[in-house]
């Protein structure tokens, strides 16, 4: 659920750039009272299939908002299953 959550707020921003990622993550973390390590590790297993590598936020610029979104999509609904 948190991922479908962060989805979300992804799908919700606008300019889909690292700085702008970063900081609506930030933002929606801090409003729920989590912390980025609760989540970081499983959103880039999502995105990029792997637990390390450079900027989450820079890989999700790269790829575009689409890909970004559909990849976390794919990884929820697989998950679940």
């Amino acid at each position: 659920e948190l991922m479908q959550d962060l989805k979300q707020v992804l799908a919700s921003v606008e300019n889909f750039e690292e700085e702008t990622l970063e900081n609506a993550v930030k933002k929606w973390l801090e409003e729920q009272g989590l912390k980025m390590g609760q989540v970081m590790n499983a959103l880039r297993l999502c995105v990029t299939g792997s637990n390390k590598g450079p900027s989450l936020f820079a890989i999700m610029e790269m790829i575009g908002k689409e890909d970004t979104l559909q990849r976390i999509e794919y990884a929820v609904n697989t998950i679940q299953k």
